[in-house]
């Protein structure tokens, strides 16, 4: 065992191991005449559940096996080269076997190199479309979720928000509420609002924290002294100190 794997059992034990050799054996399996990319065509939710590791953490694996060198990771395709150079090895033996074998009646070598050659152009050109409808079908997928994130985020006109103003209890705020953040481009902070209704609520909760509680007295009359007896006023008519 080399060090790399080493290294890769000290992190994550048996778990990275077994995951190593198990994408080893993915990537051997699609390698054939036709197929000599040695990309690793499975997605981390699909190793995962083969392997019955979560995606997350065959994510953690593979970015650390790229890191050690163990793979090769480049624009989001994974590969391994190694491979590759093993299998260029066990060709090269081959190669030098066959010719030490009688060639069969028939055979045409320069034409079997050159079927061999388009083969390999073809599975080239399979592959960028392949890639390329992914990256179109990821593009399509982002846009979609802006355009959701767009919609609920930003009130269409002030009808709209008086509505919903009027369903909340605070209808005379509905104006004040599409002017502020129709003029900042309905951001919170730096980022785009994700929800206007949410908002909303939340601007009518702090006007209700606001707003001063009024508390009412009690009124309690004054007893008065002997001199007035509650009146405020002596008998002379004078106002009775007790009521200054």
């Amino acid at each position: 065992m080399n060090a790399k794997l080493k290294k890769l059992m000290l992190k994550f034990g048996l778990e990275g191991y077994g995951l190593y050799w198990y994408c080893i054996e993915l990537v051997a399996q699609q390698v054939e005449p036709h197929n000599l990319t040695f990309e690793l065509e499975h997605d981390s939710e699909i190793i995962g559940h083969s392997v019955g590791i979560s995606k997350e953490k065959v994510q953690v694996i593979m970015q650390y096996m790229i890191y050690l060198n163990l793979f090769e990771g480049s624009d989001g395709v994974i590969t391994c080269l190694k491979l590759a150079k093993r299998v260029d090895e066990y060709t090269q033996k081959l190669l030098k076997n066959r010719d030490t074998l009688p060639m069969m009646s028939g055979q045409n070598p320069t034409k079997s190199a050159l079927l061999d050659k388009n083969r390999i152009e073809q599975n080239r050109i399979d592959k960028n479309k392949y890639r390329e409808r992914r990256n179109t079908s990821n593009k399509e997928c982002v846009t979609q979720s802006n355009s959701l994130i767009i919609s609920n985020g930003r009130c269409k006109n002030l009808k709209e928000a008086s509505n919903f103003f009027n369903e909340l209890g605070h209808p005379q705020e509905a104006e004040k509420f599409f002017d502020y953040y129709d003029s900042n481009g309905w951001k919170v902070g730096r980022h785009s609002m994700k929800d206007w209704k949410a908002a909303a609520r939340n601007w009518c909760r702090r006007i209700k924290e606001k707003q001063p509680s009024i508390v009412k007295k009690e009124y309690k009359p004054k007893l008065g002294c002997e001199g007035c007896r509650g009146s405020g006023k002596l008998p002379d008519g004078r106002k009775c100190w007790c009521w200054s």
